[in-house]
């Protein structure tokens, strides 16, 4: 219990003093997320390396952060973010059992839990494709499900990009579903809620809002994704 403490009492701490600073950098705009009753599992599409804490920036309670396995191996940095965050790994690319497991452990504890449903960065733009088994994870955990939708990151941070652009990025709590909602649907519907939930056009929406993401070379690294990747938005 003690370890759950500091690891609240290290996300508050961020949450007032790094917080507003990232708001700044990213030009990230959001509204809080009132969430019925705790625990809850929020999901998440995925565009940047500092989603996780773009998503903090809309629920004051503490949540515990799914991560990919590699991030944990990775000497003093991972030392950091284990001791004072204490993240639930998980393979990359993978629809890891062990992984689920310790995310309904957690839930189960009291804890509240972030996911990035792809499991991915989208390299495209567009919200990639959700494990098929993350239905069956959101009815298994019997608690309250919140899908979140941040926009505007892919433009900011693309995935094949060297540097930063500033924009316009926008968190969105779009539904939150009750136990009782998730016990009566199946797996696949509730998949098919998030998926529509979370998904995200990178192009189709500045196609309509025509935001000016400025920055410095702004086309270097789009030869790796080339064959795929739309052409940059500047």
């Amino acid at each position: 219990m003690s370890a759950k403490r500091n690891h609240a009492k290290t996300y508050r701490f961020l949450w007032n003093t790094i917080g507003p600073v990232i708001r700044f950098i990213f030009r990230f705009k959001s509204s809080m997320v009132q969430v019925p009753s705790e625990p809850y599992l929020v999901l998440v599409n995925h565009n940047t390396d500092l989603d996780a804490a773009l998503v903090a920036l809309s629920f004051r309670e503490h949540m515990y952060f799914v991560v990919s396995e590699h991030a944990l191996r990775k000497g003093f940095s991972s030392w950091l973010l284990r001791s004072f965050f204490a993240p639930i790994p998980r393979v990359k690319g993978t629809a890891d059992a062990q992984a689920a497991l310790d995310i309904i452990r957690a839930l189960r504890h009291g804890n509240n839990v972030c996911l990035f449903a792809e499991g991915n960065r989208s390299f495209t733009g567009v919200t990639g494709a959700i494990f098929p088994a993350t239905g069956k994870l959101a009815k298994a955990a019997g608690v309250t499900l919140v899908t979140y939708r941040i926009e505007g990151g892919y433009l900011t941070a693309p995935r094949w990009g060297r540097t930063q652009r500033r924009g316009k990025m926008t968190g969105t709590c779009v539904n939150i579903y009750s136990p009782d909602q998730l016990r009566s649907m199946t797996a696949d519907e509730v998949n098919k809620h998030i998926a529509e939930d979370l998904f995200e056009d990178a192009f189709l929406r500045q196609k309509k809002e025509k935001i000016r993401f400025r920055g410095k070379r702004l086309a270097e690294g789009l030869e790796m994704p080339c064959s795929y990747v739309h052409p940059v938005v500047v």
